[in-house]
């Protein structure tokens, strides 16, 4: 855990904004001035753009680009509703009534299909969002802005950098808007432009950014003179100072190195949690440039055992903090009394702002704080996406089982007083076929009513090679299976299972069991078998290293292909314990402690793997397992 509080978005200021800062100060003109009118030439510059004019929000910028185009009462215009409010709220300030489309599920950014259904006689524009960074299908966006003569405001806030096919975002619409709020990629504390490819319009926004009057201070109080002015029309207090400015002009001259620093942390990012079942972000579905504004990955509950704010709140016990981009606009309940909108009717949107969540991503990161950053995004999802930690809460007989980093596993067989039999938590069993009347029947009687039980497991990795009569569960007809019937068995056994829990805090998983070839046993283990059973079920994943040295086999499991074939988090323990195996190649029930071969197992999975606990099956001296599991603790 870190010492210090890693702040989202924090800002990378260095000593040329302080020097122009304090430059102005001195000057004694703090307001709209020559410094203002300098970072305007300069961003236009940059987004080669023929007029840029400086404002005091990206929210003034769409709201001004709004009225400049008269759009108003009756009117409406279309947006996504996967933005910050600040959209939905400019297209209210006009008087026009927003209309929500729903967006791409792999981009976030505005769904072009859906804008069309969404287009009646009253829509005037279209405001696509850039979000992350990631541009919108502006081709498409523009043809429907052709076909049904509609204005496109470009919200770019996101997207300083971003291209779309070898052109800057806010120069495709008829007005882009750009945020310099304190954690965008460029800073000016508050802040905003309009870009815009007419004089007419630059000057009319002009006019309406300063209370609709005809000449800025820095015109009626120059050295030319004074000049009086006009009220031409009703506007707002939307300027830039040369305060805000004089920051912005030294973030612009910086902005390639730093886009080259978040695409550094970007790319750790992706690679470092690739492995892991959460959802990342799409690098560039159109040809063009990311800004690299917002790292935003899903937590999805099914998937990772806890919900985004679950996760939030462990990110930020360790010390991480993270940004939520955004809550779904129809989820608000203003939008909702005033709009009838409900959540349900952009379900893109809905389940994007249920489970987004934004990792830090800012030049004033340092690669340790991105390290720090997966670290913790590791523990916190190999902890919370396992449940098995809550496994060890539980109570026996009054007093509290003890499973920290290590547990004795309470199987079944494992108690010879019957009344001890409630406290089974853990069940594992082979699958072969889909089930019948009997196995079901069996897991009703026998599995289901355990009060305690947390976790099912089914062995994947080995196949009868001969008949057995004994425990018809494990081998139901003695016959070889192919790993498609598996599979497929496997599939069916899990959907029938789900339906018997039902709310039931019980994990279901699959295990990777090294029987060596045996006469009872054939192995069919691979890490693309396990991996399938896993992500196509959505399961859990444990190492059972029970039998590892059951024969003279000396085969070896690549545990760095396992790594590679499955999320990290799916791994919730390994499983550890000596048999023998009688004269049928019958496992036996565990009598020995593990050996060092298993202990050097565990630790090239460790190695691995974000290993989190080890259970231990051994039944025989209490003593012993005791000085077993202190051995586990130096592994």
């Amino acid at each position: 855990m870190r010492d210090d509080f890693l702040a989202f978005g924090k800002p990378l200021i260095e000593e040329e904004e302080i020097k122009e800062v304090v430059d102005t100060l001195k000057s004694g003109w703090l307001g709209t001035g020559p410094k203002v009118k300098t970072f305007e030439d300069d961003f236009k510059t940059y987004k080669n753009s023929p007029y840029a004019v400086a404002v005091n929000s990206c929210t003034a910028a769409l709201h001004l680009s709004l009225v400049a185009l008269n759009i108003g009462s009756g009117d409406e215009v279309i947006t996504t509703g996967m933005t910050f409010c600040a959209t939905i709220n400019a297209i209210i300030h006009s008087g026009a009534t927003p209309v929500l489309a729903d967006c791409d599920p792999e981009t976030f950014c505005i769904s072009p299909t859906s804008i069309r259904e969404k287009i009646t006689s009253k829509t005037k524009a279209i405001i696509p969002v850039h979000f992350a960074g990631h541009a919108c299908d502006m081709d498409k966006i523009m043809e429907m802005a052709i076909e049904f003569d509609l204005k496109v405001i470009e919200d770019c806030a996101h997207a300083i950098e971003t291209t779309y096919k070898n052109k800057k975002v806010g120069t495709i619409g008829d007005f882009g808007c750009f945020s310099f709020y304190v954690t965008k990629n460029v800073v000016t504390g508050e802040g905003g432009m309009v870009l815009t490819k007419t004089k007419k319009n630059a000057e009319n926004l002009k006019t309406l950014a300063l209370h609709g009057i005809s000449k800025d201070a820095w015109k009626r109080f120059s050295s030319s003179g004074y000049e009086h002015y006009q009220v031409s029309q009703v506007g707002f207090k939307y300027n830039m100072t040369d305060i805000q400015a004089s920051i912005g002009i030294h973030q612009l001259k910086r902005v390639q190195k730093n886009w080259e620093k978040r695409k550094e942390i970007w790319d750790y990012y992706q690679k470092e949690l690739k492995s892991f079942s959460i959802s990342l972000p799409t690098e560039h579905k159109h040809i063009g440039l990311h800004a690299y504004h917002l790292f935003p990955i899903l937590i999805d509950p099914k998937n990772n055992g806890v919900d985004r704010d679950g996760f939030l709140k462990s990110m930020n016990e360790e010390r991480i903090g993270l940004g939520v981009h955004y809550t779904s606009i129809a989820g608000h309940s203003y939008y909702q009394d005033r709009y009838g909108w409900k959540e349900e009717h952009y379900p893109h949107c809905q389940k994007v702002g249920d489970q987004i969540v934004s990792l830090p991503l800012s030049p004033s990161m340092t690669m340790q704080d991105a390290e720090d950053v997966v670290a913790a995004v590791k523990k916190t999802l190999c902890r919370l996406a396992t449940p098995i930690s809550h496994l060890f809460q539980e109570s026996h007989e009054g007093k509290e089982i003890k499973k920290l980093s290590h547990c004795l596993e309470c199987r079944d067989r494992s108690y010879k007083n019957q009344s001890e039999k409630q406290y089974l938590y853990h069940c594992d069993l082979n699958v072969h076929l889909p089930w019948g009347e009997y196995e079901k029947k069996f897991f009703q009687e026998r599995i289901i009513v355990k009060k305690h039980l947390k976790l099912i497991t089914f062995h994947m990795a080995t196949n009868c090679k001969k008949p057995i009569v004994r425990n018809r569960m494990a081998f139901p007809n003695g016959r070889v299976y192919s790993r498609e019937e598996m599979l497929q068995a496997l599939k069916e056994n899990i959907t029938w299972i789900r339906e018997q829990i039902k709310d039931r805090n019980i994990l279901l998983g699959v295990e990777n069991n090294n029987y060596f070839p045996t006469p009872a046993y054939e192995d069919i283990t691979d890490a693309s078998f396990i991996s399938s059973a896993v992500r196509n079920n959505n399961l859990y994943f444990l190492f059972d290293l029970a039998h590892a040295k059951v024969t003279a086999h000396n085969k070896k499991i690549n545990y760095e292909e396992y790594k590679k074939a499955l999320p990290l988090d799916r791994l919730i323990q390994v499983h550890v314990c000596k048999h023998s195996v009688d004269e049928n190649g019958m496992a036996q029930d565990a009598h020995e402690p593990p050996d060092e071969d298993i202990f050097n197992e565990v630790k090239e999975i460790k190695h691995a793997f974000p290993l989190q606990y080890i259970t231990i099956e051994f039944y025989k001296d209490h003593d012993l397992l005791l000085s077993t599991l202190k051995r586990f603790q130096t592994v």
